[in-house]
């Protein structure tokens, strides 16, 4: 049977025979916060101490754990906090003469409390009597006593009742490196016993104690015969207590059992709100290593899902706002990524810095994501993405060049000068850039290129992919394609794939098949041009190269053969 413990007064009249064998002590002077220092004091009894030694035992005759217990009113009930139970088959206490005693299953639960209660025959031990007191409450200082030492306490702070409008249960903190479950609480002025330890909250010396009024009511409750056993002490501390029920998903988050322990700690949040600071904390912990659990076996959609729960119960966090990110990143779900961060932006304003990383991030993942010839494609993306973040140098900085490889110099002018505005650092990086798309604006010279004139030939110098060393070709304005000798692309390191595209080509000396390949540029003088189709003829007559209309269409030209000099005037391309 469990009991609880209501608004109810009980107050037990101590007669003069009994004060005998009840706590006396000297009056303890009460000190201000901050803690007071451990005393020690001693408390004489006319019968021994209130407080007994307990040892309780395992299924197999070991010793489990050594703790305290109090002994109540003049019928001398033992009392000992759930807590100290757990896993315990036997219990024997130490008497005050040295005896000790085995005393079998308690005679009641107090679940609420957090209490089993023993009916023992020690007429002749001491007891403390109990006295109608609401004596705890925050900043309250304590002389808290077992069987075997005594310090000083103070009340933190009211931690929660089941009951409503009664104070029952509190925070305390006892600085005496001591484990203190099941000592009494004494008031340090008048010796009343004010509470009980029940449970230790941590390991730096915070426990939760009881209030007299819980153990008054638990007293006058008392069933007619016993129905307990030491088997429930430990199922109900771990399922019908609070605290119990925090220390069963500890141990379950330290087993790493976390859905387990998830499962436990939503429903503990649930009912005891109260206790969310302590709780919270582990249902972090089990969430993290879900999702974690969830990515490594490659199950992002469950991920995804565990993502949803914890942000709903914890609220969005840091952690959890780059993983989903990246696990939808990994999917190519990029404009959900980018959906779901901007309203991650609206509703937590203060994580705007890390969430614009993330965005930038899935913006470029985006735009790259796409085939190298959908620069349109990738233009729009970082258009759209410049609306919303219109200061960031990156963007500025990759349309430039992406405009400045469609041929639309007039933007790509536009935007490198805007990255270079934005952020000095890339002043040298753009620069070259810069002057090349001012070279060549529509209606502008891009050029002038010195010609070579040799044998009714006309050479020019030009670079191909970047390549520091000029190589020698012929400008002939009759040729479709440019090309390279089969020489000059090997040592370049351009090879032909067997599936490259062939075209069949007129010559002087009749018809042949030549391959096709792109090359990422080819520059002359100040002017480039990207990705220009080549192909690769088995000798030129000692040239590196043949420079036709493939590359010069992008130009007005003019050949002043008198000066020796090519002018290039660059067009529009649209």
């Amino acid at each position: 049977m469990t009991f609880g413990y209501g608004l109810k007064h009980y107050k037990t009249l101590v007669t003069a025979e009994q004060t005998t064998a009840a706590i006396t002590a000297p009056t303890i002077q009460k000190k201000s916060p901050p803690l007071p220092e451990a005393v020690s004091l001693p408390v004489e009894v006319s019968k021994g101490s209130a407080s007994l030694k307990v040892n309780l035992f395992n299924r197999q005759g070991s010793l489990l754990r050594q703790t305290s217990g109090i002994l109540l009113t003049e019928n001398r009930y033992l009392v000992l906090p759930l807590a100290s139970l757990v896993d315990s088959y036997q219990v024997q206490i130490s008497l005050n003469n040295g005896d000790k005693q085995l005393i079998g299953q308690p005679f009641a639960i107090d679940t609420s409390a957090g209490l089993a209660l023993w009916k023992l025959d020690l007429i002749n031990h001491a007891y403390y009597p109990l006295v109608e007191t609401d004596a705890l409450f925050s900043g309250k200082e304590f002389v808290v006593k077992d069987n075997s030492a005594q310090s000083s306490g103070l009340v933190l702070s009211i931690a929660y009742d089941d009951q409503e409008d009664v104070n029952s249960l509190y925070f305390a903190k006892i600085p005496n490196q001591q484990q203190w479950l099941g000592a009494a609480l004494l008031d340090p002025d008048s010796n009343e016993l004010i509470g009980l330890v029940i449970n230790n909250i941590n390991n730096d010396n915070t426990y939760s104690v009881l209030q007299t009024s819980s153990l008054i009511n638990l007293l006058e409750e008392l069933p007619d015969e016993s129905n307990a056993t030491l088997a429930q002490a430990s199922t109900f501390y771990y399922t019908r207590t609070a605290l119990g029920q925090l220390q069963r998903i500890t141990q379950l988050t330290d087993d790493q059992q976390w859905q387990e322990a998830l499962l436990k700690a939503k429903r503990l949040n649930y009912q005891h709100p109260q206790y969310k600071d302590r709780v919270l904390p582990l249902m972090k912990l089990s969430f993290t290593n879900l999702i974690n659990q969830a990515t490594e076996l490659s199950r992002p959609q469950l991920a995804l899902r565990l993502i949803n729960q914890a942000n709903a119960a914890l609220g969005t966090s840091t952690e959890r706002l780059i993983t989903r990110t990246n696990i939808l990143n990994e999917m190519s779900l990029h404009n959900k990524a980018i959906t779901s961060l901007k309203s991650a932006l609206l509703s937590t304003p203060e994580q705007a810095d890390l969430i614009n990383q993330l965005i930038r991030k899935t913006v470029f993942l985006k735009a790259n994501n796409l085939a190298e010839d959908e620069k349109e494609k990738r233009i729009s993306i970082i258009k759209q993405a410049l609306q919303d973040d219109p200061n960031f140098d990156q963007y500025h900085r990759y349309l430039g060049k992406l405009y400045l490889s469609s041929g639309k110099f007039d933007d790509a002018l536009h935007h490198l000068n805007s990255a270079v505005i934005l952020n000095e650092q890339l002043y040298d990086e753009l620069t070259p850039l810069i002057n090349l798309a001012a070279n060549n604006q529509s209606g502008t010279t891009a050029a002038e290129v010195p010609l070579q004139i040799s044998n009714n030939n006309i050479f020019v110098s030009v670079k191909i992919n970047d390549d520091s060393t000029p190589l020698r070709f012929v400008l002939d304005t009759g040729a479709s394609f440019t090309a390279l000798s089969a020489q000059t692309a090997a040592s370049l390191g351009i090879t032909t794939a067997n599936d490259s595209s062939v075209l069949n080509l007129e010559t002087a000396n009749g018809p042949i098949q030549a391959p096709l390949v792109t090359v990422d540029s080819i520059a002359l003088s100040s002017v480039r041009i990207e990705n220009t189709d080549v192909v690769i003829l088995d000798t030129l007559r000692g040239a590196d190269g043949l420079l036709g209309i493939s590359f010069l269409k992008h130009f007005e030209f003019n050949i002043n053969q008198s000066e020796s000099t090519l002018t290039l005037n660059r067009r529009s391309l649209q």
